[in-house]
């Protein structure tokens, strides 16, 4: 995940994945061995990380300023080796423009505006539990919506496999469930009764649903 789908989508973009190849073979050629190590040792660390870096992507942003570096060097090459090829000047610029315009469409979906109704859940979980408490959410998204909470818990749909998830989180304290009634994954209006009916809804708006694990409905 992390060298197949990250690297070349989030840490160096396609266009800068060309230039960081190009970097590499002149900083390999040249043998600037302290470039060489650093980026070798960001490998290490990503890899030492496990699944705990398979979660959470910003565990990647060591990679950000060693990747630089090689892309940085790539250019450069660029910039030496286009006198008198056209063609070359052209691949370059294309490349060059390609990383900013890639960045601005791959990120895009991450800053949607509809998102903001989370800065109030997080209001309502403030004034409803402690910082201590844990929070089951019923969407397969583990860190989004805990990060945003502030809370620590579990994800996972009520549904499947989720229901043992659940089961387990019962077990070890879970004392809220977080719902986002606009996942579009499930259908959480089938589902509402049966949860309805065992725990008491204790917040509930048109975006998201709270229930008190420990108290059942009146």
């Amino acid at each position: 995940v992390h060298f197949l789908s990250r690297f070349p989508e989030l840490l160096t973009t396609y266009g800068g994945l060309v230039f960081f190849f190009a970097g590499a073979w002149q900083i390999g050629k040249e043998r600037k061995t302290f470039f060489m190590v650093w980026f070798f040792v960001t490998v290490f660390y990503i890899l030492m990380c496990g699944e705990y870096g398979m979660v959470h992507q910003y565990v990647s942003l060591p990679f950000a300023p060693v990747n630089a570096v090689f892309i940085g060097a790539g250019m450069a090459y660029f910039l030496r080796e286009r006198r008198g090829k056209t063609a070359f000047s052209v691949l370059g610029i294309l490349l060059a423009v390609s990383i900013p315009v890639h960045g601005a469409l791959r990120v895009r979906k991450w800053y949607r505006l509809s998102d903001t109704w989370m800065v109030h859940a997080k209001e309502v979980a403030d004034r409803l539990s402690s910082p201590d408490d844990l929070f089951y959410v019923n969407s397969p998204n583990e860190p989004f919506y805990l990060y945003h909470l502030h809370r620590k818990g579990w994800a996972s749909h009520l549904e499947g496999e989720g229901l043992e998830v659940f089961k387990q989180a019962l077990s070890q304290g879970a004392r809220f469930l977080f719902v986002p009634c606009r996942d579009t994954e499930m259908d959480w209006d089938a589902l509402r009764p049966t949860i309805a009916s065992a725990y008491a809804c204790v917040y509930a708006d048109g975006n998201f649903e709270i229930y008190d694990l420990k108290r059942k409905p009146e």
